[in-house]
């Protein structure tokens, strides 16, 4: 570990203030999910297409690299502040979507917002943890997986009091938000900390080429965990309705899931500072499989239970990969994570159009079973990233 972070002590007031701010930016995706149903019921389009969605939504992380060669030379801390906002008023207009383009415009507005806002938190977030890098991503993601479990409820609630055409009112909140960040973070020294990285941005090239079997291994990784999220996050709602199930029910289910996942996430990367991050990785690997096949074989109330195992076991990865990440690459910190985060946008856009297509071509059920089959495929390659990770400190693997 670099000598700078040993030095920096653990400062819980501003990573607490960038988990919030992950928090509340991060409630507004999680309206998809929830109102999918709905949306093919109005618009009229296959699991195909609503596999796509996802596409939508993330592709703009295509353009991470870029954003991450300029992303310290500017003021990055205002991108924070506003994009709540923006996302906030492109995913509450979804529900005014007339046809399948408009509803894929907003989202792609909606990626472009959270692109910008998911590249330079995680820098702030080094910043701030100092030696603790594991447990400061553990409260960075948990903020996210909070958002995605209030999410669900938060347009439920909506849904309740407006038509589905309605929603849009809750865009204000998101306004509100950002209004709120602006006083949080303009006056707060994270600004400073931030543009002390100016002259390290721009290593794209350096990065890949310095660790480029860490990031083929760990991409592959990712693909085998994005599998897994998709699986049981996205396509959940309407698994359940599929079932029979009222939208209550899925709504619950997702909610209860996402909840347990920011538990996970909150305990994930302090216990991998602990216990060695690739023992974390080994145990998600093997456990969370076994548990979507077991979900895969229930119904009824019974599949709450082994939401919580699974929320617990599939949302613990990113912390810890997130540090791995941060670790290996010191020197461009805000580069690697552009590669980081890239990879793992693009790869759920993808797993999201895959399982989509074989719930289509068979059913909904042998797609979590053949999702379990890939994502053990992971275990191998945990071994290969801690072996081709270069300066991760010894303690850490």
């Amino acid at each position: 570990m670099s000598k700078q972070l040993e030095r920096v002590h653990f400062q819980s007031g501003k990573v607490g203030i960038i988990a919030f701010s992950h928090f509340l930016h991060d409630i507004y995706p999680a309206f998809l999910p929830v109102m999918l149903p709905l949306l093919i019921d109005k618009i009229g389009f296959s699991l195909t297409m609503a596999g796509m969605l996802p596409i939508f939504l993330r592709f703009p992380t295509l353009f991470n690299p870029i954003i991450g060669n300029f992303a310290d030379r500017f003021p990055m801390r205002y991108v924070v502040i506003f994009t709540p906002a923006i996302t906030a008023i492109a995913m509450s207009m979804t529900g005014l979507a007339e046809s399948y383009f408009v509803l894929a415009l907003l989202l792609t507005v909606a990626g472009f917002s959270s692109a910008l806002y998911h590249l330079p938190t995680p820098v702030m977030i080094k910043r701030a943890a100092g030696s603790r890098l594991g447990t400061g991503m553990s409260f960075y993601m948990t903020g996210g997986e909070l958002a995605r479990s209030a999410g669900p409820l938060v347009i439920m609630l909506g849904l309740e009091i407006w038509p589905m055409e309605e929603t849009y009112k809750l865009m204000f909140f998101g306004v509100a938000i950002s209004a709120s960040l602006y006083y949080l973070i303009r006056r707060d020294s994270i600004k400073n900390k931030m543009s002390k990285e100016k002259a390290k941005s721009g290593g794209i090239l350096a990065t890949i080429k310095k660790l480029k079997l860490f990031y083929l291994y760990l991409i592959g990784f990712v693909f085998t965990k994005v599998m897994l999220v998709i699986a049981s996050t996205f396509f959940l709602p309407v698994y359940f309705t599929d079932q029979g199930n009222s939208l209550w029910f899925a709504g619950a289910g997702l909610s209860i899931l996402q909840l347990s996942g920011a538990a996970g996430a909150l305990t994930s990367g302090t216990l991998s500072d602990k216990i060695g991050r690739k023992n974390v990785l080994l145990i998600i690997s093997i456990s969370a499989p076994i548990v979507l096949v077991l979900f895969a074989f229930s119904s009824g109330w019974i599949v709450f239970p082994l939401l919580v195992v699974l929320g617990l076991l599939v949302f613990s990865v990113n912390p810890v990969l997130l540090a791995m990440v941060q670790e290996a690459e010191e020197e461009y910190p805000t580069a690697a994570n552009s590669i980081f985060m890239t990879s793992n946008f693009v790869l759920s856009s993808l797993c999201a159009l895959m399982f989509g297509f074989i719930g289509d071509m068979i059913s909904l059920q042998t797609a979590y079973l053949i999702t379990a089959g890939i994502a053990l495929t992971g275990v191998p390659l945990v071994f290969a990233i801690v072996r081709h990770s270069g300066r991760i400190p010894q303690q850490n693997q």
